[in-house]
């Protein structure tokens, strides 16, 4: 029986974005001044505040290319939901229908035919 990882997905999820926002907001009101390198460790580490007017990796196309992007974000969001939900599906029917082919003890049962 293979074990879902859903359980781990959430909480990873939660604590990802959390990080993300809270590492942001400290950003912008620790680095005051955009463009000014900031001296955390000397010449060692800097921190600079920057923002980024364009998309991922810094894709610009035009004005509204946020938007563009986000569109395209939740596009491809449905698109793995639906598969998710039809490969589960699948999953689970496979479990169920198909016979055990595991020993007790863990190993593979196999049928020896010998000829001769």
């Amino acid at each position: 029986m293979q074990r879902s990882n859903s359980g781990l997905f959430w909480p990873v999820l939660v604590l990802v974005t959390t990080v993300d926002f809270c590492t942001k907001a400290l950003a912008v009101n620790r680095l005051t001044l955009e463009h000014m390198p900031h001296d955390l460790f000397g010449d060692w580490m800097r921190f600079t505040l920057v923002y980024n007017p364009g998309a991922a990796f810094g894709l610009h196309v035009g004005e509204h290319s946020r938007w563009i992007f986000m569109v395209l974000t939740m596009i491809a969001l449905v698109i793995l939901g639906r598969l998710y939900q039809t490969t589960r599906g699948r999953s689970r029917e496979t479990e169920t229908s198909r016979p055990s082919t595991t020993s007790p003890v863990g190993r593979t049962s196999r049928t020896r035919c010998h000829s001769g």
